[in-house]
This record gives structure tokens, C-alpha cells and sequence, in this order.
């Protein structure tokens, strides 16, 4: 715990928000996954209590119905441009291998500042192309 809550300060110290920390996570496939429901829920009350100012969480599932594989990925990411383009997310986080995939592919130049950690039990991580200053948990 005592690594989350640094890695949560460091993050936090990086975040430059006027009205609060606005945090993106996308999961792989709906928002009760399991096994990321556990630790996506303590990570989210955790930065609640070492940030003082009030925490957004959007969650974004990835659940993608059947016979939509082509161009599905392109379209969410041109949903979320959307949805964030007057201001990109303070943070990305990625729960599964599925969403780390998606967000390294996809983010771009216009998500390219947004700190962004992948959390997986996985390890199919080491094979991703991480930018420097992501974190994985």
C-alpha cells in the first residue's frame, strides 16, 4: 500500500487541474471485470483520500458486441477525442491487458501528456509499447 500511495503522490504531483483530478479508466471489458474489480476499487478510494481536491472518475468499457471487430477500437478512441477534447483526462488507467493495449496503440498525440498507468496480472504487458513516464502495476 505504501508504494500505491507514493506512486498516487508522484502521480498527483504531475496532474495540473483547476477544478479537481480528472481520472479516464478504461476497462477491458465492463466496469465489473473481476480481476480488476478489487483493485480498480481500492485504487480509486485511495487517490480519493491523498487528493484533496474532488476526484472524476469516468470509466470506459471496452466491451465490444459481437461482429464489430473491424474499425470498433478506431471508434471508441474517436469517442473518448470527442468526449476530452477541450481538455484530456489529468489521468489514464488501463485495467487488463485488453484496455493497455487499446490506450498504447490508440492515445496519439492528443491523449500523448496524460500520465498513464496499466494495471494486469498479465504478462503479456512486457510485450507493449510503453512511452516513458507510464507505469505499470
Amino acid at each position: 500500500m505504501a508504494v500505491g500511495g507514493l506512486l498516487c503522490f508522484c502521480i498527483l504531483a504531475q496532474a495540473q487541474s483547476d477544478s479537481g483530478l480528472r481520472v479516464l479508466i478504461i476497462n477491458s471489458y465492463d466496469e465489473s471485470t473481476e480481476p480488476y474489480l478489487y483493485p480498480k476499487n481500492v485504487f480509486m478510494s485511495e487517490l480519493q483520500k491523498y487528493y484533496t481536491s474532488p476526484v472524476v472518475f469516468r470509466q470506459f468499457d471496452l466491451d465490444q458486441p459481437t461482429g464489430t471487430e473491424e474499425g470498433y477500437a478506431e471508434l471508441k478512441m474517436r469517442l473518448l477525442e470527442f468526449e476530452y477534447a477541450i481538455k484530456p483526462p489529468d489521468l489514464v488507467v488501463a485495467m487488463g491487458p485488453l484496455s493497455s493495449a487499446f490506450w498504447l496503440d490508440l492515445r496519439g498525440p492528443f491523449f500523448a501528456k496524460a500520465p498513464f498507468i496499466a494495471v494486469a496480472s498479465d504478462v503479456t504487458l512486457a510485450d507493449m509499447n510503453f512511452q516513458p513516464g507510464d507505469a505499470v502495476l
